[in-house]
Parts: C-alpha cells; sequence; structure tokens
C-alpha cells in the first residue's frame, strides 16, 4: 500500500546501518539516529496490512518531527514528492484513526495520507 506524509513533518530519510538499529524484548523497535533513541511507528502492523512481526532493517526509515519529538517510519521505497489536492475522507472511513485524507494521484490511484500526530499518540 503506497500512503502519503506531509513533508514539513518529514524531518530526514536515511537508509540505516544495521549497528543503528536498538532490539528490546527481542523485537526491533528502535533506532538511533546521531545519538537519539527513537521509537519506530509501525506503519504496516497499525493499518492491519501485517500480523507478522517485521524485520525492518533492509529498508529505509523516514523520520518524522511533532512538536519537537522524533518517531521513525519504516518504509521500503519513496515514490517522489508532489504537490497534491486533499479530499476529505467520506463517512465510511472516518473511523479511520491514523489517516487524516485521501488523493488522488496522477496514474487515478487513491492514496491515503497517513496523520502524523495521531501515529505520534499511538507509539
Amino acid at each position: 500500500m503506497r500512503y502519503i506524509i506531509p513533508t514539513l513533518q518529514i524531518k530526514q530519510l536515511l537508509k540505516p546501518e544495521p549497528t543503528q538499529w536498538v532490539n528490546f524484548k527481542g523485537k526491533t523497535d528502535m533506532i538511533k539516529i546521531r545519538d537519539e533513541i527513537m521509537p519506530i511507528i509501525p506503519i504496516d502492523k497499525i493499518l492491519g496490512n501485517s500480523s507478522q512481526d517485521i524485520d525492518y532493517r533492509n529498508g529505509m526509515v523516514i523520520v518524522v518531527e511533532l512538536e519537537q519529538k522524533l518517531r521513525a517510519i519504516p518504509i521500503t521505497s519513496v515514490i517522489g514528492k508532489q504537490e497534491i489536492v486533499i479530499k476529505p475522507l467520506g463517512p465510511e472511513f472516518r473511523s479511520l484513526e491514523f489517516v487524516s485524507g485521501a488523493t488522488i494521484l496522477g496514474n487515478g490511484r487513491v492514496s491515503l495520507i497517513l496523520d502524523i500526530e495521531s501515529l505520534f499518540k499511538g507509539v
């Protein structure tokens, strides 16, 4: 699934070294970037796209910031940066906590816009 993250909240994009991942209770759920340990926001698990524990070590992370707090979102790829028109969600989808809206991409596909504030509260 493809998601959109508002660029105002993106702090950094990087491919972490294996030594940057922090295991806690046998799970990879934190990362160390510039001497700061930050939690991972497991998007696939939160949005119900994966029932298994995912090993994030092979991918990239997007570091997002909200109210001077940082979190890392594991990703498989970045498709690009573009301006979009945000469409409000219909009544059927308003119960989605971690989504603030949707947009129709140039190829006609619908993509969900992540609500970073809700994601921070959920971690």
